[in-house]
């Protein structure tokens, strides 16, 4: 389990200093001093060592015993390699074909071997899930550093576009949300998107302003749905209420819940499983 008091008062703590960072890709070619460049200030170094290792250590103790969760890795660069974990579709036991992927990208001080399972469900309805570490964290090599992460994940969907997968569900957590709505600035089609907690912005603490979340946000949303938690003490309502508005004007489906806190922090299973149903309700509704 995530819900640690350790977890909790680390988080709350990192956070309360900046919940930045994240984003997409880098064009081929660029040099690795290029990419692993701080862009967001000179805090932004010591912000990921915080987040990384309040993340902790990965454990194959968590995943070694589910037989549908399989190690997975891709090469992003030479000596460059993101690991993680893919979640094999129920499909897979009979005859009917893989309908296509979700892709979780959780908040930044948490592991891909932390909350793999907790995403069981979509496995039911024909789709496999990936869960992957970010860069310097847990089994995933690298230097994590914001404008990296953004082109990891660029690359990443990228990969998974290629696979032989008729369509997309994405799940950006706090954090993942930034970088999936830069991850995905140009793609529409044959996806559906759930952005959870995430901060409108985060210029005031040095990055760019073009990769806040609210600059990403496409003409048309009808394909996402914005979840806030009016308990929420990492992401308060407040900072990511102009995301959600915005995304209100182009026709995003918002969730507003009183008695849900920060994604995995939920005070109990039930609003865990509350949280997980909406999420499942839309990425699934037309399956």
């Amino acid at each position: 389990m995530i819900k640690t008091n350790r977890y909790e008062l680390v988080n709350i703590f990192i956070f309360s200093i900046s919940s930045i960072l994240t984003g997409p890709v880098a064009l081929a070619g660029i040099a690795i001093e290029s990419i692993n460049q701080t862009i967001c200030g000179p805090a932004e170094p010591a912000l990921f060592e915080q987040w990384s290792v309040a993340a902790g250590k990965p454990s194959e103790i968590r995943t070694a015993e589910d037989k549908y969760i399989e190690d997975v890795s891709l090469i992003i660069r030479p000596s460059q390699t993101l690991r993680g974990y893919k979640l094999k579709s129920l499909t897979r036991l009979s005859d009917q074909p893989t309908k296509g992927y979700v892709l979780i990208v959780q908040g930044n001080a948490m592991l891909a071997d932390q909350i793999v399972y907790r995403f069981q469900d979509f496995t039911s309805v024909g789709y496999d899930v990936y869960v992957f570490d970010y860069r310097g964290y847990g089994r995933s090599d690298g230097i994590p550093r914001f404008k990296a992460i953004l082109d990891d994940y660029r690359s990443l969907i990228e990969h998974l576009d290629a696979l032989p997968y008729e369509s997309a569900r994405f799940y950006g957590m706090s954090f993942g949300g930034v970088v999936l709505m830069n991850a995905l600035r140009g793609r529409s089609k044959n996806m559906r998107v759930v952005i959870d907690s995430t901060r409108s912005r985060f210029e005031k603490y040095g990055c760019p302003s073009e990769n806040d979340a609210i600059e990403n946000l496409p003409a048309d949303c009808s394909n996402f749905l914005f979840i806030t938690g009016l308990q929420d003490r990492i992401v308060t309502p407040k900072a990511s209420n102009t995301l959600v508005n915005r995304a209100k004007e182009c026709g995003a489906n918002i969730y507003i819940d009183p008695d849900l806190n920060h994604p995995m922090m939920d005070r109990n299973d039930a609003l865990q499983t509350r949280r997980m149903q909406v999420v499942t309700k839309f990425l699934f509704q037309s399956e």
